[in-house]
C-alpha cells in the first residue's frame, strides 16, 4: 500500500513549542512551519508541550509517555505510522488524521493536532497541513507578539 499525500497538503516543520501570553495569563503554543518560513500557531495543553518540548530534544523520560506508549502499540501490532495531517479548522479547533498502513489495510484515525505531532516527532514521520486551513491559519513572526522559549520554563 501506499499512502498517496493530497496536493492540497503542505508539508510542515514543528518550529518549537513556546508560551503566549493570552488575556488569561499563559498558554503553550507550537509553531509550525513550511519551507516558505510561514508560520501557523496551535494552542496546546501544557502535558502535550512538555511531551512535544522533550520529543524535539530528544529527551527519554524514565518511564514511557503516553505518545512513546502509542508509538510502541503501533509498531507492536506490525503498522507503520505514515503521515499526519492537520486537516480541519472548525471553529478555533484545528482536527487531525493519522494515517496507518499495513501490508493489508489502511487506516485513518482522528486525532488531535498535538497527539499528532508528539507521536510524529517520535516516530520520525511527516506532518502536513491541509493547504486552505495552513493559508488561513498562517501568521508572520511579526504578528505573534512576544513569545517565550518552552525551554525558558523547564
Amino acid at each position: 500500500m501506499n499512502t498517496t499525500m493530497s496536493c492540497d497538503d503542505v508539508p510542515v516543520n514543528v518550529k518549537g513549542v513556546f508560551i503566549e501570553e493570552t488575556q488569561g495569563g499563559f498558554a503553550p503554543i507550537v509553531l509550525l512551519e513550511d519551507d516558505e518560513e510561514k508560520i501557523m500557531r496551535i494552542y496546546i495543553g501544557s502535558p502535550e508541550a512538555v511531551s512535544i518540548h522533550m520529543a524535539l530534544k530528544s529527551e527519554i523520560p524514565p518511564r514511557p509517555l503516553t505518545h512513546d506508549l502509542f508509538v510502541s502499540l503501533i509498531e507492536n501490532i506490525e503498522y507503520e505510522i505514515q503521515k499526519i495531517v492537520i486537516s480541519e479548522l472548525k471553529g478555533s479547533t484545528y482536527h487531525a488524521k493519522m494515517i496507518l498502513e499495513n501490508e493489508n489495510r489502511s487506516l485513518e484515525l482522528d486525532a488531535r493536532p498535538s497527539d499528532c505531532i508528539a507521536i510524529a516527532i517520535r516516530a520520525g514521520i511527516p506532518i502536513f497541513v491541509d493547504n486552505k486551513v495552513f493559508t488561513e491559519s498562517t501568521t508572520s513572526i511579526e504578528e505573534l507578539g512576544e513569545l517565550r522559549m518552552m525551554d525558558d520554563l523547564t
